[in-house]
């Protein structure tokens, strides 16, 4: 593969995308498409199927990275008491919002993952995106929610979740509206990982927790929370029915 054949394929990519949407693909879809091409191409160039990968060579659309954005601890509260106390979709979220995990890597984890006598779960080749494995350390509030939910449901084996993506996502825009939280792209993800840097103090650390990049995470998540905010967040009790910040707090 050369670097023009890549040119081609942009090419017929913008010329389709516009017959179908009647408008020109914007510089962060043109820059995605390239991004998943090449990490493609850099598996092809690890495994020696190709020498060297043609996109480094390509010229790249400029895009803005806008700093993400993040829910609030009392956002947080009302979207988690959308659920129903002791139901999945509350187990769901307090998993989504305390570990930081894909939502994809979420769907894919299995009961056996979970490993309360180490306090945290293990996500191996068969639930992560990257070939990384990695164990996610639960956060104490959470690691005290999680034992009656394991004793309700996890004497199934298999899938902890009977959701895919499609039916996830009318779940999450449902639980939003209840909520009357404005659904941010990534949020929940992103305010995790803004909470565990802030408690952390190391973005390796919460890199190997989310399984992202050290230096993305350093970028754009650092100062997103004060201190007192992350001593709320993770002071939260989350046994609760009703989950709110404490008067004390």
């Amino acid at each position: 593969m050369k670097r023009e054949d890549i040119y081609d394929w942009l090419n017929a990519f913008k010329a389709a995308s516009l017959q179908r949407r009647g408008k020109p693909l914007s510089n962060t879809s043109l820059y995605n498409a390239v991004h998943y091409i090449s990490v493609f191409l850099n598996f092809c160039c690890k495994k020696i199927f190709i020498l060297e990968n043609p996109v480094k060579s390509i010229f790249m659309p400029e895009v803005s990275n806008p700093e993400p954005k993040i829910y609030s601890i009392p956002e947080v509260c009302t979207i988690l008491n959308t659920t129903a106390y002791m139901s999945i979709e509350r187990l769901l979220l307090l998993l989504y919002f305390f570990t930081g995990i894909r939502l994809s890597e979420l769907l894919r984890l299995e009961w056996s993952a979970i490993k309360l006598d180490r306090g945290g779960m293990f996500l191996d080749e068969t639930v992560v995106k990257t070939n990384k494995h990695r164990f996610v350390v639960f956060p104490q509030n959470l690691l005290d929610a999680l034992p009656p939910y394991c004793a309700k449901f996890g004497s199934v084996e298999g899938k902890i979740f009977d959701f895919n993506i499609p039916t996830v996502n009318v779940l999450l825009h449902n639980l939003f509206e209840l909520s009357k939280a404005t659904r941010i792209r990534n949020g929940i993800r992103h305010t995790a990982a803004s909470f565990h840097l802030a408690r952390s103090g190391n973005a390796f650390k919460t890199a190997e927790q989310l399984g992202n990049s050290a230096r993305i995470l350093k970028l754009h998540y650092t100062g997103n929370v004060t201190n007192k905010q992350c001593q709320q967040f993770y002071s939260l009790d989350l046994t609760k029915p009703i989950i709110e910040l404490s008067k004390e707090a």
